[in-house]
């Protein structure tokens, strides 16, 4: 989608300029956040890759600000420096609300918490929501990704085609966009496409589709959103008794959007639905214009417009994350595979645990040759998609509630204002009901830890049904599902303990039954639980009885109970071979 950015373009970083090598196990199309996840993880097991993007420069908005339980949970396996991250992001004070308001400054009419990010969560995950600015993010997982000296990144080269040599290895067709005429060959075990909603790696899979789920229509053509990306100082807005908030929803007819704080002191986004022209780009939106628009909402901010993005986005899901005519080999992550209406902010944390279910896949395969491919590869898909069609799903029903809810608050607003009194007229009874019941019907956008923490590999469950309670998100251990966290009586969690590389037996015994740690090919790791501690109603949420142990795949997803490790062998070797658990 267009694009502009306002005064100088962002200077080259000249460590991302030169020709990717020619022979790569793992080449990875797209240096956004999924890609550059892929690459950490991959370099976490040891495996080189090669990432290329087209981009000379990382470009502006549309940009994703919060980042899950789960999306934290993998960082944190994958060694990331979490409380380094989170020092990068909103504190919880500044991040904890979502505020419906009539302006900045303005009137609140109501307010959500924007998930959980109090203490009681922390029973559930270890990791509650961070806000943070993608651009920032981005750089965070870029300096991580270097520091492996595995991975290399290369900019200005454009992934345009891929065949499979007599080896049946990929040969993807590389041009440098700074040198028109010039195509490189690329020889990889793996490509992988995260290259975003117009994926040229998803073009190339043959029988690969991308559509929305059964029963969600596309918008309209002229369904646009419009995002101004400002540096200003959103506090100095606020008296000391107003909310601070990660989000504001402007309720005013005459200027209605949404302002997403990146840093209250530094930097937001304002953002509105508007009516275009498909064909349409950015011309029109100068710097005065941009100006304009904001002041409309924020009339008394001393702010900078840095750029602005015109974009669109409805519920799509590609039939497979990788296709039988390429093998297995080549595949599909992030909004290559699946684009979501912003609504719920499920997008990009849908890349992160995608490519947190491959990586390790890969890495299996690649450890194992031709045995460990085929219908274990084709498990990413057959785990995934049903993911993506649930969180497709929400998101659009978030985004239909929205049209619902936000034209019931510009009438309130509307009535206030007519009142001369807005402060007055948001606090009488009925009004104060019909804005509690708004709130409600909006909860499900800013509260889905069953969607983020919940979901259940290979139980064959339609992703096209919407939940009842996207909030109400109960542990399991059943078959599938993510380890139950618990807290540890050295501060870790249970999920701590479940390394990236290997299967794990977790067991409590007061004899081990279990033979020792098996450092073959499969990689089976046993841990007993019981000096770690963990809480009593943890040992009868997983039934881990003397005598049973449970079995973890490296990503921190139950297998199942095993009495044995020649049990748990065979149940491993099935998975590998076949992909189902």
């Amino acid at each position: 989608m267009p694009s502009k950015i306002f005064g100088k373009v962002p200077e080259r970083d000249p460590r991302f300029f030169n020709p990717p090598p020619n022979n790569i196990p793992v080449l990875i199309v797209g240096a956004g956040p999924t890609g550059l996840s892929l690459a950490y993880l991959l370099a976490r097991l040891g495996i080189r890759s090669a990432v290329i993007d087209k981009h000379a420069v990382r470009l502006g908005q549309p940009k994703a600000h919060a980042i899950n339980p789960r999306s934290l949970e993998i960082f944190r396996q994958a060694g990331l420096d979490i409380p380094a991250l989170r020092a990068l992001g909103a504190s919880v004070d500044d991040g904890f609300w979502v505020s419906y308001v009539s302006g900045l400054p303005g009137v609140e009419l109501c307010k959500l918490p924007y998930e959980r990010q109090d203490e009681d969560v922390k029973a559930l995950t270890p990791e509650p929501l961070l806000n943070i600015a993608q651009p920032v993010l981005e750089v965070f997982l870029e300096d991580a990704v270097m520091a492996t000296e595995l991975v290399t990144i290369h900019r200005c080269y454009q992934w345009e085609g891929v065949l499979l040599g007599a080896d049946e290895r990929p040969i993807s067709a590389v041009r440098n966009r700074d040198e028109e005429g010039k195509v490189l060959k690329i020889r990889s075990e793996f490509v992988v496409g995260a290259d975003g909603v117009a994926s040229a790696v998803r073009a190339a899979l043959k029988n690969v589709t991308f559509d929305s789920p059964p029963g969600v229509d596309r918008p309209q053509k002229t369904n646009f959103y419009q995002s101004i990306h400002c540096r200003g100082n959103v506090s100095s807005l606020l008296q000391p008794d107003d909310t601070r908030a990660t989000l504001y929803f402007c309720a005013h007819p005459e200027h209605a959007a949404g302002i997403i704080v990146y840093d209250i002191a530094l930097s937001f986004v304002h953002v509105t639905q508007v009516n275009i022209d498909g064909n349409d780009d950015t011309k029109r939106l100068t710097a005065d214009k941009c100006t304009d628009i904001v002041k409309s909402c924020m009339p008394t901010l001393d702010f900078e417009p840095l750029s602005v993005t015109l974009w669109q986005t409805w519920p799509r899901v590609a039939s497979a994350y990788s296709d039988s005519s390429h093998n297995h080999r080549v595949f599909v992550a992030g909004d290559a595979a699946h684009s979501f209406p912003p609504q719920g902010g499920l997008g990009v944390n849908t890349g992160f645990a995608d490519v947190h279910n491959l990586a390790w896949k890969l890495g299996m395969a690649l450890r194992g040759g031709e045995k460990h491919q085929q219908d274990f590869l084709k498990s990413y898909t057959d785990e995934r998609k049903p993911v993506a069609t649930a969180n497709a799903v929400q998101s659009a029903e978030n985004e239909r509630v929205g049209i619902e809810v936000n034209p019931a608050l510009s009438r309130i607003a509307s009535d206030g204002e007519a009142a001369s009194d807005l402060a007055t007229h948001v606090k009488k009874q009925d009004v104060q009901s019909e804005l509690q019941h708004l709130a409600a019907l909006s909860k499900p956008h800013f509260d889905s830890l069953v969607l983020q923490l919940g979901y259940v590999y290979g139980t064959g469950q339609d992703g096209t049904v919407l939940l009842d309670d996207v909030s109400a998100f109960v542990p399991s251990a059943k078959p599938g599902s993510r380890l139950p966290h618990t807290l540890l009586v050295d501060g870790t969690s249970i999920l701590d303990h479940v390394p990236y590389d290997k299967f794990v037996i977790f067991y409590r015994c007061v004899g081990n039954i279990f033979y020792p740690t098996h450092d073959g090919p499969l990689k089976i790791h046993v841990l007993d639980v019981a000096p770690l501690k963990p809480a009593t109603s943890w040992y009868e949420l997983v039934g881990l009885d003397e005598g049973a142990g449970l079995l973890v795949r490296p990503d921190q997803y139950v297998m199942c109970k095993v009495s044995s490790m020649e049990e748990a062998m065979a149940v491993v070797e099935k998975y590998l071979s076949r992909g189902g658990m």
